[in-house]
């Protein structure tokens, strides 16, 4: 399977990273593919399916935002591309380990901890 030039090897994830608030069909949808199709192409150049690749790049995007001190999980969420709230908390939860109040947590602990010495 080749792929267009917009995913070749080298560029899929940054690729993927600047339209990752938006779902699989358009991701296929941009390269004239079907959705099968792409994720196959993918798969194979990538080793994980879109949508996984699209998860991780929304967690870290929002681990970023709460690392750049972010509170609002709602604003997050919709930032992100997450449908809601409790879709991202599952995510961060499956992924992290933790739901994000635990990172935003830890997050304002070390900003004080900062502001203390």
């Amino acid at each position: 399977m080749n792929a267009p030039s917009g995913i070749a090897r080298g560029s899929s994830l940054l690729w993927i990273k600047s339209v990752f608030t938006q779902g699989g069909q358009h991701l296929a949808d941009h390269v004239h593919w079907s959705v099968r199709h792409f994720s196959q192409v993918f798969q194979t150049q990538t080793g994980m399916a879109p949508a996984k690749a699209i998860e991780k790049l929304r967690l870290e995007v929002a681990r970023t935002m709460i690392d750049d001190g972010h509170s609002s999980i709602a604003r997050i969420a919709a930032a992100t591309g997450f449908d809601d709230e409790e879709r991202m908390r599952r995510a961060f939860v499956r992924a992290l380990g933790q739901p994000p109040k635990a990172f935003i947590q830890q997050a304002r602990s070390h900003q004080d901890n900062i502001l203390l010495s």
